[in-house]
C-alpha cells in the first residue's frame, strides 16, 4: 500500500476535523507573522523619523521622560519650556554647526487634528534639505505656511489657499516635496509667528543640533548642559527610547503567540489521539495483512507533517492579511504615521523558518499518538468495537 495515498485519504475523509486541527496552527503562525511584520515596520519607521530630525543631538527641557522624548519623533504637541535665550547660548558653543528650534503645536482641518510646527525657514532648508514642489518657501515672519504633500491629497489644499490656525488666516505659499515622513502631514509656519499665535513668546519645544565631530557626543552634551538649563539626548538614545515602547507591544504579541502555539499542540494531539482510537480496527486490519509497525508510525507522522505544512503556509497568508489591516490602526493609535505606509515583506529564510516551526510543532504534538498507534497489536486492534 502506498503510504502517501493512505495518509491523504485519511485526511480528506475527515475534513471538518482537519479544519479544526489546522485552525490551531494557523492562529499561532498568524500571530507570529503579525508580530514580525508590525514590529519590523514600526522599528523601521521610528528609525526613519529619527533621521528626519536633521541633527545628531536633541535638546529637550529638563526632566522629560521617555514618552515625552518619543513625542519628538511622533510630531506630537509638546510643552514650550526651552527659552530662546538658552537656544542662543547653545548656538555659541564651539563645534555646533546648526541648531534648529521647533515649536510643536496643533490645529484642525475639517475637525481632523493636524500638527503645526514653528520653524526658522533658512535653518530648515539647510538642516532638512527641503525642496518645494509647488510655490515658494515661507519667510522668517508673517502669516504664511508651507504644507506637506500628504495634506494636499487629504484635504485637497493648494498654493494660495488660506487655512485657519487658532483664529488666524494663513496663506499656503508652498508644498513640500514628498518625504515619506511626518513632514508630509504637517503644517510649517515661521517660528516667530507661531510663538505669537500660540502666546508662547521666546520659548520653543525642543531643538535639534548638528555637530562637527559625532564621535564626541558626550563632550558636546556636557558643554551644552553647562551653558543652558536643558537636557540633551542623542538621536540614537531617542530611537532606543521609542523602540523600548515598541518592545512592550512585541512582548504582548509574543505571549499571545505562545498561548496559540500551546493551543495548537493540544488540538493536534487531541485530534491524533481521536484518530488512533477511531481507526483501531483499521490499524488492526493493516497489521493483519502485513503492514509493519513502522508503516503505521510513519503514516501518523506524515499526517502531522502535512498538517504543519498546510497550517504554516495558510498562517503566513492570514498573518499578512491581518497585518495589512492592523498596521495602519496600530500606527494611528501610537501616532507613528506618515503619508505613506511602509510594509516590509519577510525574507524567504524567515518564512521557511516559520513553516518549519509549524511542522515541528505538529510533529511534536503527534509523537505520543503515533507511539500509541505503533504499539497496538493486531489482536487488540481487531477486537476494538
Amino acid at each position: 500500500m502506498n503510504i502517501y495515498n493512505f495518509v491523504l485519504r485519511n485526511l480528506v475523509r475527515r475534513k471538518s476535523r482537519l479544519v479544526l486541527t489546522l485552525s490551531g496552527i494557523i492562529i499561532g503562525v498568524s500571530s507570529l507573522i503579525i508580530l514580525l511584520l508590525i514590529t519590523s515596520g514600526l522599528e523601521m519607521e521610528i528609525k526613519d523619523k529619527a533621521g528626519n530630525l536633521g541633527g545628531n543631538l536633541i535638546v529637550t527641557p529638563k526632566g522629560w521622560c521617555a514618552y515625552e522624548q518619543i513625542n519628538v519623533l511622533l510630531g506630537e504637541h509638546l510643552p514650550e519650556q526651552i527659552l530662546m535665550s538658552d537656544i542662543d547660548k547653545i548656538s555659541n558653543v564651539d563645534g555646533i554647526t546648526n541648531i534648529a528650534p521647533y515649536l510643536t503645536e496643533s490645529t484642525a482641518i475639517n475637525n481632523n487634528p493636524i500638527t503645526v510646527v514653528g520653524v526658522i525657514p533658512d535653518v530648515m532648508r539647510v538642516v532638512k534639505k527641503w525642496d518645494i514642489t509647488k510655490g515658494e518657501f515661507i519667510n522668517d515672519s508673517g502669516f504664511s505656511a508651507i504644507i506637506g504633500s500628504g495634506l494636499v491629497k487629504q484635504f485637497n489644499l493648494s498654493v494660495g489657499q488660506e487655512i485657519k490656525i487658532r483664529g488666524n488666516q494663513f496663506t499656503i505659499t508652498g508644498v513640500l516635496t514628498e518625504t515619506g515622513t511626518q513632514d508630509d502631514i504637517t503644517i510649517f509656519i515661521p517660528l516667530k509667528t507661531a510663538q505669537q499665535v500660540y502666546e508662547v513668546q521666546n520659548k520653543v519645544s525642543f531643538a535639534s543640533l548638528t555637530i562637527d565631530d559625532v564621535s564626541n557626543l558626550k563632550l558636546y552634551s556636557t558643554k551644552i548642559k553647562d551653558v543652558a538649563n536643558v537636557d540633551v539626548i542623542s538621536d540614537k538614545e531617542l530611537v532606543d527610547s521609542a523602540l523600548s515602547i515598541i518592545a512592550t507591544v512585541k512582548t504582548t504579541v509574543q505571549l499571545i503567540t505562545f498561548i496559540a502555539i500551546i493551543t495548537s499542540i493540544l488540538a493536534i494531539m487531541n485530534t491524533m489521539m481521536t484518530a488512533v482510537y477511531e481507526r483501531k480496527k483499521e490499524i488492526g486490519i493493516l497489521r493483519s495483512i502485513g503492514a509493519k509497525k513502522g508503516f503505521i508510525f510513519k503514516a501518523f507522522i506524515l499526517e502531522s507533517i502535512f498538517i504543519g505544512f498546510i497550517g504554516g503556509i495558510t498562517g503566513i497568508v492570514f498573518g499578512y492579511l491581518a497585518a495589512i489591516f492592523v498596521m495602519p490602526y496600530l500606527s494611528s493609535e501610537l501616532s507613528i504615521t506618515s503619508s505613506t505606509q511602509t510594509f516590509n515583506f519577510l525574507s524567504t529564510p524567515t518564512m521557511l523558518g516559520v513553516i518549519g516551526m509549524a511542522i515541528i510543532i505538529s510533529i511534536v504534538a503527534s509523537l505520543y499518538p503515533s507511539f500509541k498507534a505503533f504499539r497496538l497489536s493486531p489482536m487488540e486492534a481487531m477486537n476494538h468495537e
